[in-house]
């Protein structure tokens, strides 16, 4: 079994996805309650959600929370799940699927869940619980805390309370990476701007070419 699985997997390492998808089913039929199966429905479910096919996508990954209540990757599948809700607009079921991956996921599993659900409260304009469920990601995994403080951002800044959206900019801006660093300082500018200070603005922006000048795009922008 493991054999055929890796035999599989290669197909799709070598980019033949038909034969790949064709052998991950031999073997989900041939092995249906093997310890291997929800590790294919498992594959199965992820390869139809990258592809855009979510009926696919949900079939497998259906089956897996129910086929399979006993696997180490049940969490998983109920956090898949909340992912095709919300991408089909049904953000209640969502959020109850990644409540679920919260009551038996690991920490990562718990935060990515809960940023998930924060996500949909602030289109919900549900914005105190929003806060709530960001803040409960970065203390179950303190190193997305360089991700979720931009989050928290968006929900002062719908307050209005741009001193506090520049703090938490700033306290991302000290974990980030040169990548992410040019972006976060334009919006540390921004919200200067935003908020009428104009001068402090001009100075924000004008560390861009100085600080990272290889962003030539952020660089003419600012």
């Amino acid at each position: 079994q493991k054999a055929e699985y890796e035999i599989a997997d290669c197909f799709y390492q070598i980019g033949n996805e038909r034969e790949a998808t064709k052998r991950f089913k031999q073997l989900r039929a041939k092995y249906p309650d093997s310890a291997l199966s929800p590790e294919v429905t498992w594959w199965l479910g992820g390869y139809y959600f990258r592809k855009g096919n979510l009926i696919f996508s949900r079939r497998y990954f259906s089956s897996l929370v129910r086929d399979f209540p006993e696997s180490g990757l049940l969490a998983d599948g109920y956090y898949a799940l909340g992912l095709l809700d919300q991408e089909e607009g049904r953000l209640d079921s969502a959020i109850e699927n990644f409540k679920k991956a919260i009551q038996l996921g690991s920490k990562n599993i718990k935060s990515q869940a809960n940023i998930a659900i924060a996500d949909i409260l602030i289109e919900q304009a549900k914005l105190d619980e929003a806060e709530a469920a960001y803040r409960q990601a970065m203390d179950n995994s303190p190193a997305l805390a360089g991700l979720i403080y931009p989050k928290i951002s968006r929900i002062y800044e719908k307050r209005g309370e741009f001193d506090e959206v520049i703090r938490l900019y700033r306290q991302a801006l000290s974990l980030a990476s040169m990548k992410d660093a040019p972006k976060l300082q334009f919006k540390i500018a921004r919200v200067y701007e935003k908020k009428g200070d104009y001068g402090q603005a001009v100075e924000e922006y004008l560390k861009i070419p100085y600080l990272y000048p290889g962003d030539s795009r952020l660089v003419i922008k600012a």
